[in-house]
């Protein structure tokens, strides 16, 4: 490894270590209840003191052992950097809000067909693949269990697929 590529390596690592810091930050925050959840002016103060910059983690940031949209992932991404992570919210065949970007379910889960005319119940049975199509032991992730496990620890911003309600995005008690 080059000099400038052990210190690009440190840099990152760095930064990482700082934007992880704020997370940790604001999920004390959350914790103690001292503050709101939604306190995002304290996070990107925290990240623009430490000079850093925000990741956005398309799709939750998939690699491979971690597939799009699934809450392993969201934890993977946030342990390693502070992050945005942009996920895809689309309506189940019986309303269930759930993570998932394509139209099919062909290419990142064990199953197929259109997603909006599968059942939760079905698609809760289908294992996630990971970037490189391998299937992996983890499964769809619904709305709320996301919106659950980011309070407090990271922001999501939701891209709301064809077919999808916004109201009833809006409406998710979480």
């Amino acid at each position: 490894m080059t000099h400038s590529a052990i210190g690009r390596t440190v840099l990152v690592s760095v930064a990482a270590l700082i934007a992880s810091s704020c997370n940790n930050e604001m999920a004390s925050i959350a914790d103690s209840g001292t503050a709101p959840v939604s306190d995002l002016p304290a996070y990107f103060n925290c990240i623009d003191a430490a000079g850093v910059s925000l990741i956005s983690a398309h799709r939750g940031g998939p690699s491979p052992g971690y597939p799009e949209n699934a809450l392993p992932t969201f934890k993977r991404t946030t342990s390693l950097t502070g992050a945005l992570l942009e996920v895809d919210v689309t309506t189940s065949a019986d309303g269930v809000l759930f993570l998932h970007h394509d139209d099919t379910l062909d290419r990142t889960t064990t199953g197929s067909g259109l997603a909006t005319e599968t059942s939760w119940e079905k698609l809760r049975t289908y294992s996630l693949k990971d970037p490189n199509r391998r299937v992996t032991a983890y499964g769809l992730t619904r709305l709320d269990e996301a919106l659950d496990w980011a309070r407090g620890k990271a922001i999501l911003q939701l891209d709301i697929k064809r077919g999808t309600d916004l109201d009833d995005v809006a409406r998710i008690d979480s």
